[in-house]
């Protein structure tokens, strides 16, 4: 970020940080291990009121880093109020589910809590952690499909055996779908619904740190406003 953009934000930032007795931190970027321990030795360190105003704008990236971040911004001050102006995904939606309050501006964008993943064999891409999971979902309500139109087909139009039509109609749809799901590696698929899980996990433990937080009133509980 360019120190003329710097100026200007903490220019404008100015009212708003006297307005609500609150320090001004801005998160633009991925969302990764390297950066969520120099966001909390910031707070930490340079802490000056009892709330803070913080705008984030981020494609994902690491739940474990959107975690800590949030984690630490409930701990550090009273009030923590998240604003997002543009887009926030993946674990930026996490992040966000731990502020008190959560203000969007007319163009802001959350995204669902996938995880983010290397794509193999392309270098420095990413994809959804939802892409895999759905696709085999997917396939396998076609397969299931498959195997029920075929065995109704053998069975009713041919007047095969109740045992005949079962097997022809298994062996034919394994001989179609086993080379797809042979492209599938279960052990991958185990490890993108584990770091699926953690995502979510950490999304309900913020939700429910938030409610039982004695500060939490009906007045300080997450709700979106229009900026």
């Amino acid at each position: 970020m360019s120190r003329d953009l710097l100026e200007e934000l903490s220019e404008r930032a100015a009212p708003v940080s006297k307005a609500s007795n609150a320090d001004i931190l801005v998160y633009a970027g991925k969302l990764s291990r390297e950066h969520d321990d120099e966001v909390i030795d910031l707070v930490l360190q340079r802490r000056r009121r009892e709330n803070v105003v913080f705008f984030v704008t981020t494609y994902g990236g690491d739940p474990d880093a959107a975690y800590r971040i949030a984690r630490t911004l409930r701990r550090a001050y009273k009030r923590v109020i998240a604003v997002v102006a543009g887009f926030c995904k993946s674990a930026g939606t996490l992040l966000v589910l731990g502020a008190d309050e959560l203000v969007m501006f007319d163009h802001a964008e959350l995204g669902p809590l996938d995880v983010q993943l290397w794509k193999e064999d392309s270098l420095g891409e990413r994809s959804s952690g939802l892409t895999p999971t759905q696709a085999f979902l997917s396939l396998d309500a076609q397969v299931h499909q498959a195997l029920q139109s075929t065995f109704l087909m053998l069975r009713l139009d041919l007047r095969l055996s109740t045992k005949t039509a079962g097997e022809l109609a298994t062996r034919t749809v394994a001989g179609l779908y086993g080379g797809i799901y042979a492209q599938f590696d279960p052990l991958r698929l185990g490890e993108i619904q584990r770091a699926q899980a953690v995502a979510l996990h950490y999304g309900r433990r913020l939700v429910e740190q938030r409610h039982r937080d004695p500060r939490s009133d009906s007045a300080t509980r997450v709700g979106l406003s229009l900026a």
